[in-house]
């Protein structure tokens, strides 16, 4: 599980994201993007129902000489 520190990085680090790609979609049609929920156990993580449209982002975080996926 994530320490409390650690979720207020991701939910920090998410909306920021979250912005970017409202602002990228701008030209095209407006969106808005929020941030939902943080679910930390693969067995009550339910991400939509089948026929909604899903976003899978991987990323690689960089900070003083540590980082991770």
């Amino acid at each position: 599980p994530y320490t409390t520190i650690e979720q207020d990085l991701i939910k920090k680090m998410v909306d920021l994201v979250l912005a970017d790609m409202g602002a990228a979609f701008e030209p095209l049609s407006p969106a808005t993007f929020q941030f939902e929920r943080l679910e930390t156990n693969p067995r009550f993580a339910t991400i939509t129902r089948p026929a909604n449209a899903a976003l899978l982002v991987r990323m690689r975080v960089d900070m003083d000489e540590r980082g991770g996926m």
